[in-house]
């Protein structure tokens, strides 16, 4: 496993949110700081979302970020799922 500088990538995401904060401007004020903080030191910032999260995805999409494949992750102790990996390069 390659150290953050030699990707150039880091996974970002995993805000959690109270539901009638969801698809408003606080999750999207959120995004806004992780991706700024975390450009200041990669050149690209990565997200995986759950296959079957379209609200996820579009959301996902709505603030840049474009899809870049399918991955199998585990989380925790549940089965290995389907994710679709997502990127935001620097400067876009």
């Amino acid at each position: 496993m390659g150290t953050i500088r030699e990707k150039s990538e880091v996974e970002i995401g995993w805000t959690f949110l109270a539901s009638k904060y969801w698809g408003g401007r606080y999750n999207r004020e959120m995004k806004q700081l992780m991706l700024a903080h975390a450009f200041q030191f990669v050149e690209n910032v990565v997200f995986y979302v759950g296959e079957n999260n379209i609200r996820s995805q579009k959301a996902t999409e709505k603030i840049g970020a474009t899809e870049n494949g399918m991955v199998r992750k585990i989380y925790g102790n549940r089965p290995p799922s389907l994710n679709v990996r997502y990127v935001i390069k620097r400067g876009n």
